[in-house]
Formats: C-alpha cells, structure tokens, sequence
C-alpha cells in the first residue's frame, strides 16, 4: 500500500471514530441543602413492641428529605419535589442526629446511576469551614455493608474534620 493511501486510510479511519456516536450514561441527582429537621418516633402496640419513625428534613420551608427508621430498609428514591427519601436503621438514630445536630452547613443527596444492578444511594453530607464536603451513606446497601454508626475514635475524627 502507498503512503498517499496509506495515509487516506488512516484519516478516513479517524474521521470514522469522530464521528460516531458517543455512548453517554443517565444519571439522576439531586442536592438538597438542610436547614433543620424534625423527628417523630412511634411504637404501634405492635406485639414485637418495636419503635418505628422518620427525621423529616427541611430547607427553610421545603422538604429537602426524609430519612425513616426502620428494621427493614428501604431503596432509597426521590419524592414528588424531588426530596430525597432514604432509611436508616434505628440504632443509627443516635449517629444521624449527631450530625444534624453538629453540622453547620448540611446537604442530603441522592445518586442513581441507572445502571442494571446497581441501585440508588443516599448520602447525608456536612460541609466543612475549609469547604471540604464529608458524606455518610444512608441507603440500604451501604449501610449493610459498612455500619454507619461511629464509634468514639471516629466521632473525634469527624468532630475534627467539621472544625470543632
């Protein structure tokens, strides 16, 4: 083969590859900033006698978030206005309202990949006074996977991350 076709070849090759098509992937987000939250506990004279409940989050007059607390988990998923909807189990009551309780500025997001096989997560975020942004996994595979609750070293470790 000559240089001259040698070198159409190429060009017509890599003129091929340019323009294909490129794959691109859907992904669904969503960031809520968090001004407050409340929280309802409930024990249904159920015969197991087990609390149930949920920490509504709010910013400033809308639903940013709910987070149940529950003995099964939920796939986590987004509501009507796009407010995130997630659980935790109730044990992890005590570490989830560490956070609200000691972060100044608060986030709750949600990520679904939309990939086969991999369900959506949900993470509740605090963002430091340096910026830097530290997510704890509140979605159902995570939390089975790496419990999310902190002991006393990782208390102080995060304590120190968020500047207090």
């Amino acid at each position: 083969m000559s240089g001259i076709r040698k070198s159409a070849v190429a060009t017509a090759i890599l003129a091929a590859l340019l323009s294909a098509p490129t794959q691109s992937f859907a992904v669904d987000e969503q960031v809520n900033p968090v001004s407050s939250y409340g929280i309802t506990l409930m024990n249904a004279d159920k015969p197991d006698g087990k609390v149930f409940g949920w920490i509504r989050l709010r910013n400033n007059l809308a639903d940013a978030g709910y987070i149940y607390l529950v003995a099964e988990p939920i796939t986590p998923f987004l509501g009507s206005s796009r407010y995130v909807v997630t659980s935790v189990p109730l044990e992890m009551l005590p570490t989830v309202l560490y956070l609200l309780d000691n972060s100044s500025k608060l986030q709750i997001r949600y990520f679904d990949p939309q990939s086969t096989g991999v369900p959506p997560s949900a993470f509740l975020e605090t963002i430091s006074r340096t910026g830097a942004v530290v997510s704890f996994s509140v979605s159902t595979d995570d939390t089975a996977r790496a419990p999310f609750g902190l002991d006393d070293e990782q208390g102080k470790f995060v304590s120190k991350l968020l500047g207090r």
